[in-house]
């Protein structure tokens, strides 16, 4: 049975989930059976998660491989200058457009393959696999069921329009030379402007909620519901509106594809929306 395991995690949760996403996908399309042993840490969040073991059947040197790519050292030197493919390792560095030919190729040679990187990407598979990915990496109810801000977002959204708010800070002030980096009244711009589109259009208010890895100016009253929780709970809630304002970024992505919400990254700082902007996050 060829197996893939993915065994260098990218980043952080959200690139994590996208990159375990495509793996997963492009091994239930092609009937390959799929590890993750490195998703561990965060499988407890999710009603069901990837294989969290490695393969029975792995050979010494695949097993050297494993510890070597532990080494945090190895880790970066390898991301930085190694070559995309090593004793059965491939580092998907860069976008490939026949990765599932460069895969099925090297199954010629070898049973197992290690993989690694953002860009082994299928986003045809995980637009396929949503209903089905939709339902594995649901938060768990545990999670959230007796969570006073959950409570607290039920009631406000009631009647109202939820447009899930996210604020990022921190890293992007230099990513991109801060391309995506907003100030508060930027973000008010867009929500004033979408709030009026929902009234016009629907005749409806809006609830919003702000989730930022930083303190905003933002504060609560009957329209806004500011979190101060933990990144799987905005990211649930986010999921749970019917509307994502935020910049380009996998955390808002992600809710949108695990809630089917439709999303708008801002660009600029114009405060120009419109109900056209809003698009189905599928990968």
């Amino acid at each position: 049975m060829k197996k893939i395991i993915l065994l260098l995690p990218y980043a952080n949760h959200s690139n994590r989930l996208f990159q375990n996403l495509h793996a997963e996908a492009f091994c239930i399309e092609k009937g390959i059976s799929y590890f993750n042993p490195y998703f561990s840490d965060m499988a407890k969040y999710y009603e069901c998660s990837p294989n969290l073991r490695f393969p029975d059947n792995m050979s010494f040197c695949e097993k050297v491989l494993c510890l070597i790519m532990k080494n945090g050292f190895v880790k970066k030197a390898y991301k930085k200058i190694f070559p995309m493919s090593f004793g059965g390792f491939y580092y998907f560095r860069d976008e490939v457009e026949n990765a599932s030919d460069y895969v099925f190729n090297e199954f010629k040679k070898r049973n197992n393959i290690f993989i690694g990187g953002f860009n082994f990407r299928f986003p045809e598979l995980t637009e396929k696999y949503q209903s089905l990915f939709m339902e594995k990496y649901a938060l768990k109810k545990e999670f959230y069921e007796n969570n006073e801000l959950v409570k607290e977002f039920l009631r406000k959204k009631d009647g109202k329009t939820a447009v899930g708010i996210h604020i990022r800070r921190g890293d992007y002030k230099i990513w991109e030379n801060g391309k995506y980096y907003f100030e508060d009244d930027v973000y008010r711009k867009y929500m004033d402007g979408f709030a009026s589109i929902i009234r016009a259009n629907f005749g409806k208010k809006c609830m919003f909620l702000i989730c930022s890895n930083e303190k905003t100016s933002f504060e609560n009253d009957e329209s806004i519901l500011v979190s101060t929780e933990e990144w799987f709970i905005d990211q649930y809630l986010l999921s749970k509106c019917d509307y994502i304002i935020a910049p380009i970024g996998t955390f808002s992505r992600w809710a949108a594809f695990i809630g089917k919400t439709k999303v708008f990254n801002i660009s600029n700082d114009s405060g120009d929306i419109s109900l056209d902007n809003f698009e189905y996050c599928v990968e």
